[in-house]
């Protein structure tokens, strides 16, 4: 067993097919595949079921990927250790983060690592919500930012900033005011929100309220463009942040009030797998990060939100 092949078999195991392990690794399939049955006769035991669309990993094969994570890890940690002797950080690392944070700090986060850190390769993914952020960040995140994650014994969650949420709606249906809103009053008109589960707690909290909004909502959607859509269409209202319409140039049509009775809010939080071997990239990354968002927390750009306070 080597590197190569443990490499090969995360592609498979996260890909779920050989032909999709072998386009990402660019070989053919035939050597996946023969690398694979080499490494099921080494380990004395299949690695996979293979179905008529795809491969199903066994219980071995999940215990395989938790160790060979952990081995990949530890080479790419200990070829950074021994470059970084030579006082230039580099490395690859991954963040991901909700987008509406990407609109805010993705450019100067971009900027910023590209100046201080300029052998580091940043890979920034957007649309990362609470769903699956646990199990992005086992896979192939260094670093997530999103709202109100779920509790999980593997995470390590720090809270950086609450965010106020709004009542978004066309003037038309909303009235062309500012002035806040009480919820029983927003429940009155048709309520647009994200698809019922893990998304909606993300952006509540709170399962009774959840719950509730969840049973009053005339439409469900899975995209936050559609949702956007929907309210410049004049479909109904949502709870949100002012963010998800803020670079939209058609956003004066719309009203922004805030929420009172109760009042609505979500925490962005740093979040990292406890599990994964930490690297000169991602130490030298997560400071500039949080130095980012207070400063985007005290300026214009990021209104409504107000810092955590951490030990």
């Amino acid at each position: 067993m080597d590197i190569h092949q443990l490499r090969l078999f995360l592609a498979i195991y996260e890909k779920g097919s050989l032909s999709a392990a072998a386009d990402s690794c660019r070989i053919a399939v035939s050597a996946v595949s023969q690398h694979l049955g080499n490494l099921e006769a080494r380990m004395g035991t299949p690695l996979f079921s293979r179905m008529p669309r795809g491969m199903k990993p066994t219980a071995a094969g999940h215990r395989l990927a938790s160790h060979a994570r952990g081995i990949l890890d530890a080479v790419s940690l200990a070829v950074e250790d021994i470059r970084s002797l030579s006082g230039e950080i580099e490395g690859k690392i991954t963040i991901g983060m909700a987008s509406s944070v990407v609109s805010v700090i993705g450019g100067d986060l971009l900027r910023e690592m590209n100046d201080s850190y300029p052998l580091v390769h940043l890979t920034l993914e957007g649309g990362v919500s609470s769903d699956h952020v646990a199990k992005q960040l086992k896979q192939k995140m260094d670093i997530a930012l999103v709202f109100n994650p779920a509790a999980n014994a593997e995470m390590d969650c720090e809270p950086m900033l609450e965010e106020q949420l709004f009542c978004i709606g066309d003037k038309q249906l909303l009235g062309a005011t500012d002035e806040p809103i009480e919820l029983d009053q927003l429940l009155a008109f048709p309520l647009i929100l994200p698809h019922q589960g893990e998304t909606m707690r993300a952006l509540i909290g709170g399962s009774g309220l959840l719950r509730r909004l969840e049973s009053e909502a005339r439409y469900q959607l899975n995209s936050v463009q559609a949702i956007r859509e929907a309210l410049f269409a004049g479909l109904g209202v949502s709870i949100a942040s002012p963010q998800l319409v803020a670079q939209d140039r058609r956003s004066p049509m719309l009203s922004l009030r805030p929420i009172i009775s109760p009042v609505l809010s979500r925490k962005l939080c740093i979040c990292e797998d406890k599990s994964r071997l930490a690297t000169p990239a991602r130490e030298a990354c997560r400071p500039l990060l949080k130095a980012l968002l207070k400063e985007k927390i005290a300026s214009p750009h990021w209104p409504n939100t107000n810092p955590i306070k951490t030990g």
